[in-house]
């Protein structure tokens, strides 16, 4: 049986940063309601490790999984698609 490899660069810097910067609005808003991440995880029908896995910033967490533990906590999570740098000039 195959696996699939990952790119080396896989996950990319960038992917990193916008997933912790998603991360820390969500934790901040999380605790500024007084919520715990077991709260929220029963609100989705997910578990407490599931909200300490967005919380982190973890990159193989879904983007459905953020965006809903996001809607919980009050904010709206979302991606925008915009031509990276590197593909600006049709390269």
């Amino acid at each position: 049986m195959s696996r699939r490899s990952k790119p080396a660069h896989y996950p990319s810097p960038e992917t990193l940063a916008t997933a912790e910067s998603i991360a820390r609005r969500i934790t901040e808003a999380r605790e500024a309601q007084g919520l715990t991440k077991a709260e929220v995880g029963r609100r989705l029908g997910i578990t407490r490790f599931t909200v300490a896995a967005v919380e982190r910033g973890n990159p193989s967490t879904s983007l459905g999984v953020y965006v809903a533990v996001g809607q919980v906590v009050g904010l709206r999570v979302g991606v925008g698609a915009v031509p990276h740098a590197s593909t600006e000039d049709g390269r």
